[in-house]
């Protein structure tokens, strides 16, 4: 797949419906470019290669890939990558790219490894990391343990916005464990790891080996770079996690982290995984966004740290009109909450928002499904919106893939009436128990 250049597929290059403009990255596992659509929506696609790979080794390259795709239109999120489609190339003209397998990606502008290693200021690595530890909440909550979080898998889009990604390695849990392939990035293993039993299911995991793996990622971001284990070579410090984990050794972090960060970095890198495990990624999430809020305040940048609690409705002027709307929210002390919506039953491409992927916001939840009670603007998989409150008694609204409901959010659209609509609960990936609307 690498040539002179490090790329070996050229500009102007076709596959399935993509066009190549340019490469982006190569690596020991293959190549990333940047392709567009006819439509022009821009995509990465994935060049995993199959050259010198036995037969097996090529089938089970592209299970992987499929599982991957699969994987990422089953757990969607905005703060997950999302994988449009697996193709394979059959072009013998080009060697380089002849049977390989080629995953479509959401395209981000960089990884949050290329800042650091080029020394770059991140503006605001509070915000950074809350979005990480809500997309391995998600995850977990979904019944998956990525296993190779790193900065390297975290992208962030051109707005900021970030998206974890790599799912080559995603185990799922049966119960409190998982099984996994033999393998990871070493710096980023928690202990238990690093003597694991193999068998012929792979290796067992949890979702604290995520955390173990946030807590090193959050460390590197808060300092430039810098790794909590000392050593100059993976190996050394891999010896220095052994000590550390046989208690021969403190874990000693960076000097100069606000104490927030250095407590809760601190947790999840609990040498024993049953400590380790009590701090889940969903407990994380507020006392990131809390040690988040602190550093901005110290550092005087008066950032807005966008987390579970905080996000900002993506639709914008709508039309219709229908019988009144759920009323106002009951005070409960809970903020708005973010809702996103998931894939419908029966969606099969999301990102080329086909008719099966619409969801239609209601006017009034209760009233009768009619064009006059729809908004002209329909909600599409991956959209955010900031939910209010719930409606419990709405009309009923079945999916084929996920049952009925009578519940919907109360969520924010600029230009519905009332500047409000509802959004069948069932549509939702991420399911908040809000406060009854009256």
């Amino acid at each position: 797949m690498r040539g002179t250049d490090g790329a070996g597929v050229p500009a102007g290059y076709r596959v399935g419906g993509w066009e190549v403009t340019g490469h982006i990255a190569s690596g020991s596992w293959g190549s990333v470019y940047a392709a567009r659509g006819a439509g022009g929506d821009e995509v990465a696609l994935k060049f995993l290669g199959t050259q010198g790979l036995a037969p097996r080794q090529a089938r089970e390259l592209a299970a992987t890939a499929r599982r991957e795709a699969e994987f990422s239109r089953q757990a969607v999120h905005p703060h997950l990558v999302r994988i449009f489609d697996t193709l394979t190339v059959d072009d013998p003209g080009l060697p380089a790219a002849d049977g390989a397998v080629v995953l479509v990606m959401e395209r981000a502008e960089r990884s949050l490894w290329d800042v650091l290693a080029a020394g770059e200021p991140l503006p605001d690595a509070g915000a950074v990391l809350t979005e990480v530890i809500t997309a391995l909440a998600h995850l977990h909550a979904e019944g998956w343990v990525h296993g190779d979080l790193k900065p390297a898998n975290i992208l962030l889009s051109r707005g900021g916005s970030v998206r974890v990604a790599d799912f080559g390695l995603v185990a799922r849990l049966e119960g409190t464990h998982g099984y996994a392939p033999p393998w990871g990035s070493p710096d980023y293993l928690p202990p238990e790891r690093r003597g694991a039993l193999l068998d012929e299911r792979g290796v067992r995991t949890r979702p604290d080996a995520d955390v173990w793996a946030f807590g090193v990622t959050a460390h590197q971001v808060l300092t430039g770079g810098s790794l909590p284990f000392p050593g100059t070579t993976p190996a050394a410090r891999a010896a220095a996690v052994v000590e550390y984990a046989a208690g021969r050794s403190p874990l000693r972090l960076a000097a100069g982290l606000p104490p927030g960060w250095t407590a809760l970095i601190a947790d999840c890198l609990s040498a024993d995984p049953a400590t380790r495990g009590t701090h889940t990624a969903r407990s994380l999430i507020p006392r990131v966004r809390e040690a988040a809020g602190t550093t901005s305040r110290r550092r005087g940048r008066g950032h807005r740290v966008v987390g579970v609690g905080a996000a900002v409705a993506s639709l914008l002027a709508c039309a219709g009109s229908g019988s009144g709307g759920a009323g106002r929210a009951e005070s409960y002390g809970l903020p708005p909450v973010a809702v996103y919506v998931g894939v419908p039953g029966g969606c099969a491409y999301p990102a080329l928002r086909t008719p099966d992927c619409r969801v239609d916001l209601v006017i009034d939840p209760r009233g009768y499904r009619w064009v006059g009670n729809h908004l002209a603007l329909a909600a599409w998989p991956g959209d955010t919106l900031t939910a209010e409150c719930e409606v419990r008694d709405g009309r009923w609204f079945a999916d084929g893939a996920h049952g009925g409901s009578r519940r919907y959010y109360r969520v924010r659209v600029p230009g519905a009436p009332d500047e409000h609509a509802h959004l069948p609960a069932l549509a939702s990936g991420s399911q908040p128990r809000l406060p009854r609307c009256r």
